[in-house]
């Protein structure tokens, strides 16, 4: 680490410096491709000083970065190092590395690059994981890298209702061309789903169950280990039968609500529910998001 900076989700900045990373001799002209002046890294303060204060900002928190994994594992490294002031070539795991990982477990680590693609509605190949975006600025100094990642957070929240009818643009475009239906080899044969049709379903039903005679509908007594509410979406037609994969036929619900509507004597009336009541929450969400 040669340089960290903080700032909280109003923007304010609690640190912003320069580490000290012991390298001898500093890769100079690394460091100022980076914008970064190398005699100001060596005179800066090194880990081991900064330790507690970051410490005291990270504990606890959720930890926004736009590379997850990078800050995590240059954190760790860190820490180790502060502990042993040696590099275990031998890969022991001793308690000072259970020390270090209940640290950095009782902070959370969330990743603005996959939430980002996750929100744009990049896909593989396969249609299932977003495709890693590049950074949302070139800004090479952390404080200006930590300011683009939080405008990109604020671009999700505030175009949320937008987000919806582009989501579904794409759904629409994705069965244009038959993305939607296309059919992937596995153990036998499936019809792949777009993740971004169920990603605009629960953006619509705003982490509640959409089942209008659902009793608990607002449920809020656990979330999945992401924060998420515990939602599950369900094609109205079936989609392995060749229903539509469009927010326009599908639904959230709880865990409750969907075996009902999965496995429940009642299903087919309650299914025809169901699709009436997503309609209306389709086309209430796109009237709300075209005013």
């Amino acid at each position: 680490m040669c340089e960290i900076a903080i700032r909280t989700a109003d923007g304010d900045l609690l640190i912003d410096t320069l580490v000290n990373p012991f390298w001898d001799p500093l890769p100079a002209r690394e460091l100022t491709a980076v914008g970064l002046n190398p005699r100001a890294v060596k005179n800066a303060p090194t880990f081991r000083n900064l330790r507690r204060e970051l410490q005291d900002l990270l504990v606890g928190r959720r930890v926004v970065s736009f590379g997850r994994s990078r800050v995590y594992s240059v954190l760790y490294c860190e820490l180790e190092y502060d502990v042993t002031d040696v590099c275990f070539e031998s890969g022991t795991l001793v308690m000072d590395h259970h020390d270090i990982l209940d640290l950095l477990g009782r902070s959370t680590f969330e990743c603005a690059q996959l939430a980002y693609s996750r929100y744009l509605g990049r896909e593989d190949a396969d249609g299932h994981r977003p495709r890693v975006r590049r950074h949302p600025s070139q800004a090479p100094l952390a404080a200006e890298r930590s300011e683009a990642v939080l405008e990109v957070l604020r671009r999700m929240a505030t175009q949320a209702p937008d987000r919806y009818l582009d989501l579904c643009r794409q759904a629409e475009e994705a069965e244009r061309s038959g993305r939607s239906g296309r059919r992937v080899e596995t153990q036998g044969e499936r019809r792949v789903r777009l993740a971004l049709a169920r990603q605009a379903v629960l953006i619509r039903a705003g982490r509640r169950c959409e089942n209008p005679f659902c009793p608990d509908s607002g449920y809020t007594h656990d979330v999945t280990d992401k924060g998420e509410p515990l939602l599950q979406v369900h094609h109205i037609d079936e989609h392995a039968q060749g229903g539509r994969d469009h927010p326009d036929t599908m639904i959230a619900l709880c865990a409750n609500c969907h075996e009902r509507v999965t496995r429940g004597r009642s299903r087919k009336q309650l299914n025809e529910t169901f699709r009436a009541a997503a309609r209306a929450a389709h086309q209430k969400q796109a009237a709300n998001s075209l005013s």
